[in-house]
């Protein structure tokens, strides 16, 4: 696949902390507020982790505006076409992961993914399914990236945006459980043990 991209330790270690601490600070989403829960933590009932959510109805706060600028002045996004105006924040415990899925229409093709919190994982990338196919055949995986924590960055647009579902596999830290790194992975050694500790995750998109 290629337009995949992957730049380690994209965030210096202090930018990594006072992010963390400020993500760390953001407000409970309570029954007051479901009415608007914009950037407030909110449980998934089903997902087993905390989102939150800023979205293009209002500007961005301070430390996500100069994240989106910073991805702009890089050329990652389009400062006057396509800047990022939307940033899901996913909260994973040890083990936790994301059932595959593709980001969808509503947003530009293209997604750049920020990790922090220490731990490795590998996001896997499959092809799409046609509607007939689901539930039939199970897609292979056509390629794997080793997610540092350590304030790496992923982006991945076009092809790789429309016609492939990205995962993270969910194992069971509990037990000790390890994840494996693959042959399909582009930028760690196959057969490497990774331990899956906590880890945030900011994606940046462009709301069309």
């Amino acid at each position: 696949i290629d337009t995949i991209y992957y730049i380690p330790r994209f965030l210096s270690r202090i930018d990594q902390k006072e992010l963390v601490h400020w993500l760390q600070l953001l407000p409970e989403t309570n029954i007051q507020d479901q009415h608007n829960p914009v950037g407030r933590w909110n449980s998934m009932k089903y997902g087993k982790r905390r989102v939150a959510m800023f979205d293009h109805t209002k500007e961005l706060p301070g430390p996500l505006l100069q994240l989106s600028q910073i991805l702009t002045e890089r050329g990652i996004f389009s400062d006057e076409k396509y800047p990022p105006n939307h940033v899901l924040i996913n909260e994973y415990q040890p083990g936790h992961g994301i059932l595959a899925h593709t980001d969808g229409p509503a947003y530009y093709a293209k997604t750049a993914t920020i990790s922090l919190g220490k731990s490795s994982v590998l996001l896997n990338f499959c092809p799409r399914l046609e509607t007939y196919e689901i539930g039939q055949v199970d897609p292979e995986i056509a390629a794997q990236i080793h997610l540092e924590g350590d304030g790496s960055l992923i982006v991945f647009a076009d092809d790789a945006y429309t016609n492939f579902t990205h995962s993270i596999e969910e194992i069971d830290a509990r037990t000790g459980a390890k994840e494996v790194v693959s042959e399909k992975c582009c930028n760690a050694k196959p057969g490497t043990f990774l331990d899956r500790g906590y880890r945030l995750s900011l994606t940046f998109r462009h709301h069309l």
